[in-house]
């Protein structure tokens, strides 16, 4: 009961700030937030009831809905949601996970309600874990959900075919997993296992997705991919070496957003990274340790849409003079 409270007053004070401060039409925000311009009116109405609404908006979202305003602008996106941090401190990690993974599962629920959404290309990463497991149960049995890259991992733990087979669960709707390692053991395996017919109609399913839904990630010890031993403490020093901030969909890319050629990112088996350019993209990342990985990500142009939490948020503007000119 209290997270669907905690919702609503989040969803009316956000939409009664679109209103009031951004001076957004009703059928503006409804076009924003995808949902009916109805329900847009009984959102500002409920703020207005509830006295969210006096000189100026109250609720304690004021300050988190500032920051998003300032990412959109900042970096061209076309949704931001920045979850609150609450009482967590900038260093307690798995409270900031949670934020970040309810707020994102919360959106991930609300574009399957509107069923708008045939197909979701699934990433991998601890950030996109929690949020699936975050969701709703839907009834979504015509819904397709598709591993973007190879689904084998030497750990479980998130991994892409883990969350795929979460996704799959809360929603009923069909999963499909490339059945070959995320890393291949050399360039040359790469490039045997994508020339299986099965992976190449896997692969091209997987471009056909209306929205990409990955995590961003990070090059240090915390990462999925050293979590999951995928790489090596010698291949991450090498990746920094090389100016490597961040990963997503198995790219790698440097403080600018420009994609780095890498011998580890030339082994991913799936779809590259730069694939995503000009699509809709989702991606998500909690915890300060992600701030280069975001400004990096958000500079690259290949994300438009962004979940993560008030501290990331408010250190990746910090770091970011408005400077992006996308992949290379």
């Amino acid at each position: 009961m209290k997270k669907s409270t905690d919702t609503l007053r989040y969803l009316s004070t956000k939409t009664a700030w679109m209103s009031f401060v951004a001076g957004q039409t009703q059928s503006q925000i409804a076009r924003e937030l995808e949902m009916s311009q109805s329900k847009v009116h009984r959102l500002i109405n409920h703020a207005l009831e509830q006295g969210y609404v006096t000189i100026r908006i109250e609720g304690g979202s004021e300050e988190l809905l500032d920051l998003e305003n300032r990412l959109k602008q900042s970096f061209g996106l076309t949704r931001c949601t920045v979850a609150s941090a609450g009482m967590s401190g900038r260093d307690d990690h798995e409270a900031l996970l949670q934020s970040v993974g309810e707020a994102a599962g919360h959106y991930l629920s609300h574009l399957l309600e509107k069923k708008a959404i045939t197909q979701i290309g699934v990433g991998m990463g601890e950030t996109m874990s929690a949020a699936v497991a975050a969701m709703h149960a839907a009834q979504r049995s015509d819904l397709k959900i598709v591993s973007i890259t190879g689904s084998l991992l030497r750990k479980l733990s998130a991994n892409p075919l883990d969350v795929v087979m979460q996704m799959q669960r809360k929603t009923g709707g069909e999963a499909y997993f490339l059945p070959v390692p995320y890393l291949a053991s050399s360039v040359e395996e790469r490039e045997s296992f994508q020339s299986y017919q099965s992976v190449q109609e896997l692969m091209e399913l997987a471009r056909k997705s209306d929205i990409f839904v990955v995590g961003i990630g990070s090059i240090d010890a915390e990462s999925n991919l050293a979590r999951t031993q995928e790489i090596s403490a010698q291949e991450l020093n090498d990746l920094r070496a090389a100016g490597v901030v961040g990963d997503i969909a198995g790219s790698f890319y440097d403080i600018h957003g420009r994609i780095v050629e890498t011998e580890l990112g030339r082994k991913t088996v799936g779809m590259r990274g730069q694939e995503l350019a000009g699509r809709r993209v989702l991606g998500m990342a909690a915890g300060l340790r992600k701030t280069q990985a975001v400004l990096g990500v958000l500079r690259s142009g290949l994300i438009d849409e962004i979940v993560l939490d008030e501290h990331l948020a408010r250190a990746v503007l910090s770091e970011a003079p408005v400077s992006f000119g996308g992949t290379s």
